[in-house]
């Protein structure tokens, strides 16, 4: 499986899309659904460093001299404001109810977004935090693992050798890190079942299809939950991306250069939007009005 390195100085970049032909693609008046992993679409690829909060941005400062690094910020990409919200921040961050969770070595923590004063939730440092009916799915140590809002243990049977964790709908959708497969788990952590018996190095699901990037080729792939038929979408190896219901954002290799690239959800009319050269880039966040937020990382 490809692995994403994460560093601490990253580089946050705000772009603002709307009514911009380069970028390609609609924006989206109204959705029957909406696009869901935890609290953030593309959560587990992206490290959770963001999370959207109705017009607002909630994301991790984590490069820069005009803030604390590791502090909180609050942004409006429509008025191009942005502020911070606390000097205490962390990564897999969710929203739920106008309070914020994220995680960090010490352990889970919350803060109200009215008033935010962090509080500890749970003593434990976990990945992957996910919020879905009243729960917290995370990994732990390589396994799935389930407690309540106030970190209490629940009725959960552990799945061992997980990772890239997608709750969706009334399944935990994962990848076992044995032989690199794609699996689902019912909210209890039982009826386990294989899902996709090629390697994969990371996914999202939406809209009942998955979306992938395979782990021998590097191309991105999707395939219907109940059918067999995958499809290849974008080809040459790819290092990250993330979807919604009109737009694609990744990042592969073009001829050998990195770039970072926007195309309709079937991979169709392909943007390439800017080299990234010595780093990988990977979008966290896209609004329905053309927004969004991207982080740049070193390369090993």
């Amino acid at each position: 499986m490809k692995k994403i390195l994460l560093v601490v100085l990253a580089v946050l970049l705000v772009f603002t899309l709307g009514g911009c032909q380069l970028f390609g693609g609609s924006s989206i008046n109204s959705e029957p659904l909406p696009i869901v992993n935890g609290t953030t679409a593309g959560n587990i690829l992206n490290y959770g460093f963001c999370a959207k909060n109705g017009d607002e941005l909630i994301w991790l400062y984590t490069a820069g001299d005009a803030l604390p690094i590791g502090c909180t910020i609050r942004s409006s990409p429509e008025a191009e404001d942005s502020e911070m919200l606390m000097e205490d921040g962390g990564l897999y961050m969710n929203i739920v109810d106008g309070w914020l969770y994220y995680c960090k070595p010490e352990g889970v923590f919350k803060a109200d977004l009215e008033d935010p004063q962090p509080q500890l939730v749970m003593e434990k440092d976990i990945k992957q935090l996910q919020i879905s009916g009243g729960n917290m799915y995370y990994i732990e140590d390589g396994t799935l693992n389930c407690s309540t809002l106030d970190g209490a243990d629940t009725n959960f049977a552990p799945v061992e050798n997980a990772d890239s964790l997608n709750v969706y709908g009334d399944k935990l959708y994962y990848i076992n890190t044995d032989d690199e497969y794609i699996y689902s788990a019912d909210l209890d952590g039982g009826n386990i079942e294989t899902v996709l018996a090629d390697e994969a190095s990371m996914f999202i699901v939406m809209d009942d299809t998955l979306y992938y990037i395979d782990g021998i080729t590097g191309y991105l792939v999707k395939k219907e939950l109940s059918g067999v038929l995958a499809v290849a979408i974008v080809e040459e190896a790819l290092t990250g991306f993330n979807i919604n219901r009109s737009n694609m954002y990744y990042t592969r290799y073009v001829s050998g250069v990195g770039m970072c690239c926007n195309a309709d959800v079937d991979g169709g009319n392909e943007q390439q939007l800017k080299e990234f050269g010595d780093s990988k880039w990977h979008i966290v966040c896209m609004y329905n009005t053309g927004s969004l937020l991207a982080r740049q990382e070193e390369v090993e």
